[in-house]
């Protein structure tokens, strides 16, 4: 909608009242902001001549506050000249001669009390310096310098010259202050003159300044510039003398001070000027020294326009603001207009749709007159009660009567709750007296439409329909829940569902029990998908999650069995099954059971346990707790094939306890058994590297399998088994290596050893015989010693004799 067509065109006469409205709303707002614009530039031209003459004020006071100082010091350097003066004509007039050394003191110590005087000199009739503080100067010739030759064409010893500033010899522009001298004779006789210093001035001049923009100068009254601070150095020396300036303009005027503003054609960044001619009285200059304190009038203006920026922003704020809320209110307007207008016809056509749904979903309205006590159904609500349809209202003790006696109470309940205005709608189903007897279920919507002015309700409204089908629907299901439910807890199976999209889940009540969670507490709730997978291990969660993504994105099922750790810290067994339901071909929901199995793995893993302890147990000597022979015979047909393959050697200890049957004979045969034990756990601690077996062979022999050991490396490990047995030093009285003293006899093994490369068809049987030949040599000469069979092409064995084999470190 545009904004021409809140305002109709063509005459009132023609516009409806609503047009009318409108337009006389919009015309208010337009005078409203017409007034409040020109009550705002009132009041910021009001600001804005506020700041201008604030700021003139302070150019004028900061003007003043220069001509003031330097009024003092011109009124100094005009003592020190009339003193000098004096002095000549006294000299003159008693014909001393001038001591140079001492008027050159003299007027040092002057010019030094004075900081804004540079040197103090005079000049006589002729021109040629006369009396200097710097001897110097003294002849030098001044006779056509303008401050020497304006004193001397126009002399006045009531006058004080100022010259026009002019470059020094020092570089530096300067002001000559000079006074007449007039001799004995009444004649001109010279000058006594001041050199006025830059330095001095500029720091009075900065004194003043009070913002960064701001300049102050001083100027001859012929224009030329002697200082301007800040210094522009170009400027000084220049003069202000232009036609129509406002340097011109002042001198004109005749007044002492004057402020003047200029014009963007005066200057390209138009400045306020406070200029201040100095001229006291008590001086009687011949030319004014002439101030000028100014400020460009972009920073004078600066804050005020910062200022009336913000009024404008506002105002045009406002403007926006208040068209808008104009337009949004008549639109609104319009549209609740519009809306009601739409509200009454929709009332009509939802009374008529009202009035087929009643009569398609077969629902009966009744219309209860309090006051009367009269009920009154519709065609519909007779029909559902087994009535004709034309029958007449029932009273309201004969409505009452049809409720189930099981239900009046409750509904009696309702409705006077209802009545008392404590809920605005009653919501309810309850049983009521079928025409043919029996009783049907009866879904019931009511209110109070209207009371009177005591609040006392007069008609309630309601509408039911028969709703027992679904009772009893509702009747099957619970039954089949409820016998699912117990189902679930007999065999410890709990279902639960997962809805893909929202990430939802619902359990059964046995998942809760599983967890050990309380389905009926209201605190619990089923667990999310990231704190029910914390109960897994990380490798098992691991898979769940693998299982999980699986289904998400290709829809495969999951059957595992994990071990879990319930919400109270309890390990349990699950078995987890999911299938995933598709909705257009996509994975939407995960439909799953999770059964409590501990029981049955408690047991399977108590046998697994049980049979694994059997399976060591077979594999282990009873007496010695070493690898018995069947554990060799496993692990050697294990070696070699690997051997053959890689081709690496396979080294075999056969060792025999050399005289045990003495032994045993002598000591016992429990004592023959505690020997087996220490000779086993000697020999236990010689081999210890991974893949290394010691093993009972059988009675008092014992083998070293020594896989992937050369000839050398196994010489290593039999020394080591020889030396380990002489440190623990076993008696053996019955051994016949010491016939003179069994006490000093002590217990000793032979050994044999063999390695060998397998061959592809060799069997390990090879190594064994040749293990076995070598301890055969050992034990025909002498035993305790160390034989080794020979490699293939080599002499038949080396033996190495215990005594001459070299200690282990």
């Amino acid at each position: 909608m545009k904004l021409a067509d809140l305002i109709p065109a063509g005459s009132a006469s023609h516009a409806t009242p609503a047009q009318r409205r409108q337009r006389n709303e919009w015309l208010a707002l337009a005078l409203g902001l017409l007034l409040l614009t020109a009550a705002l530039a009132f009041v910021i031209w009001e600001d804005r001549a506020s700041t201008g003459e604030r700021e003139r004020n302070r150019l004028q006071t900061q003007a003043r506050v220069i001509e003031e100082n330097l009024v003092r010091q011109l009124q100094a350097v005009d003592s020190v000249l009339i003193g000098m003066r004096t002095e000549l004509n006294a000299q003159q007039a008693g014909n001393q001669v001038i001591d140079a050394d001492k008027e050159a003191r003299r007027l040092k110590s002057l010019s030094d009390a004075m900081p804004g005087v540079r040197a103090l000199y005079v000049v006589d009739r002729h021109g040629l310096v006369l009396m200097a503080e710097q001897k110097n100067l003294i002849g030098r010739d001044a006779r056509e310098r303008l401050y020497f030759t304006t004193v001397r064409d126009h002399p006045d010893d009531a006058l004080v010259y100022v010259s026009p500033p002019y470059l020094s010899i020092r570089g530096n522009y300067v002001i000559n202050l000079s006074k007449s001298v007039t001799g004995t004779d009444g004649r001109f006789a010279g000058i006594a003159t001041a050199v006025l210093d830059q330095s001095y001035f500029e720091i009075l001049a900065r004194s003043v300044v009070y913002a960064p923009d701001m300049s102050v100068s001083l100027s001859h009254a012929d224009g030329q510039v002697f200082l301007i601070t800040p210094s522009y150095a170009r400027a000084v020396g220049t003069s202000q003398n232009a036609a129509g300036s406002p340097f011109t303009r002042h001198r004109e005027s005749g007044t002492a001070a004057a402020v003047y503003e200029e014009t963007a054609e005066d200057n390209r960044q138009p400045r306020m000027l406070a200029l201040r001619s100095v001229t006291p009285p008590m001086l009687h200059l011949d030319k004014p020294l002439v101030i000028t304190v100014a400020r460009p009038l972009s920073g004078i203006y600066a804050a005020w326009r910062e200022q009336a920026m913000v009024y404008a922003f506002f105002w045009c704020l406002l403007l926006v603001t208040a068209a808008l809320a104009l337009f949004f209110h008549q639109a609104r307007r319009r549209a609740l207009a519009a809306a009601e207008t739409a509200v009454q016809a929709a009332q009509r056509e939802t009374a008529q749709r009202l009035e087929l749904a009643m009569q398609s979903g077969n629902i009966g309205l009744l219309d209860w007159h309090l006051p009367s006590g009269r009920v009154i159904l519709n065609p519909l609500g007779h029909a559902l009660l087994g009535r004709a349809a034309d029958a007449p209202p029932l009273a309201a003790p004969e409505w009452e009567a049809l409720r189930h006696p099981e239900d009046a109470a409750e509904v009696a309940a309702v409705q006077a709750a209802l009545l008392r205005c404590e809920f605005q709608t009653a919501d309810l189903e309850y049983r009521v007296r079928h025409a043919a007897g029996h009783h049907i279920y009866i879904h019931m919507r009511a209110e109070v439409v209207a009371r009177d002015a005591a609040d006392r309700p007069l008609r309630l409204v309601g509408i039911f329909r028969d709703v027992s089908a679904r009772k009893q629907t509702e009747a099957a299901l619970a039954d089949a829940l409820a016998l699912q439910r117990r189902t679930g807890e007999l065999a410890r199976v709990g279902g639960w569902e997962l809805d893909l999209p929202d990430g939802v889940p619902v359990w059964t009540d046995e998942v809760y029990r599983i967890y050990d969670m309380d389905a009926h507490d209201d605190g619990h709730r089923p667990l999310s998908l990231t704190q029910a997978l914390d109960g897994y291990a990380a490798k098992d969660r691991a898979r769940l999650e693998s299982a999980l993504q699986h289904a998400i994105e290709d829809g495969q099922p999951w059957d595992m069995e994990l071990p879990m750790t319930t919400v109270l810290g309890r390990r349990i067994w699950v078995r987890s099954r999911c299938e995933v339901v598709r909705h257009d071909g996509r994975p939407r929901r995960l439909v799953g059971t999770i059964q409590d199995t501990t029981e049955r793995m408690t047991v399977q893993l108590e046998l697994e346990r049980a049979n694994a302890r059997l399976a060591e147990l077979s594999l282990t000597d009873g007496l010695t707790g070493v690898a018995n022979r069947r554990r060799f015979d496993q692990a050697i047909a294990g070696e070699w094939p690997r051997s053959v393959r890689q081709q690496l050697p396979v080294a075999l200890l056969m060792i025999d306890i050399d005289h045990f049957k003495a032994f045993n004979d002598a000591l016992g045969h429990q004592s023959g058994d505690a020997c087996l034990r220490d000779v086993a756990h000697i020999l236990a601690r010689c081999a210890w590297r991974p893949g290394e077996l010691l093993a009972r062979y059988g009675g008092e022999e014992f083998c070293i399998l020594l896989p992937g050991s050369t000839t050398q490396d196994a010489l290593v490990v039999a020394q080591r088994c020889l030396d380990r047995l002489e440190q623990a030093r076993i008696p053996h009285p019955a051994s016949p290596r010491s016939p003179s003293s069994p006490e000093a006899a002590w217990l000793t093994i032979s050994i044999g050893l063999a390695s060998m490369v397998p061959r592809l068809g060799s069997l390990p049987d090879a190594l064994v015989e040749r293990a076995d030949t070598a301890l055969y040599q050992a034990k025909r000469k002498g035993r305790a010693r160390l034989e080794c069979a020979s490699d293939p092409g080599e002499d038949d064995a080396m033996a190495t004799p215990l005594d001459a084999q070299p200690p282990l470190d």
